[in-house]
């Protein structure tokens, strides 16, 4: 017959990081990451069809959004809403005014 033996373990704290004695491994400084570029969208609605309403589709169609027309749009970070706000024109491109951090 196999028999197992059992210990209790104990289990230590772990600290605040920042509270640790001696530098920290990396600096919190932007100029480190400042280059890295990430990617932005700005979501202004969806809208769902059956395969043959999207099979149907041709120039000049056009697909009704659930979003209302003076909802606020949605800025995603990597896939994740970070703001929202209003499209502006920007000379002659569209551009993002943000009225809300989420």
């Amino acid at each position: 017959m196999n028999a197992t033996l059992m210990e209790s373990i104990e289990y230590s704290q772990v600290g605040d990081p920042d509270a640790a004695p001696g530098p920290a491994v990396v600096k919190r400084d932007l100029a480190m990451l400042g280059h890295v570029p990430v990617h932005l969208e700005v979501v202004l609605g969806k809208t769902t069809a059956t395969v043959e309403e999207l099979f149907a589709l041709k120039v000049g169609s056009s697909l009704k959004l659930e979003t209302e027309l003076d909802a606020p749009v949605a800025l995603h970070l990597n896939g994740k809403i970070i703001a929202k706000g209003h499209l502006v024109a920007l000379e002659d491109h569209f551009g993002f005014k943000i009225v809300e951090i989420v």
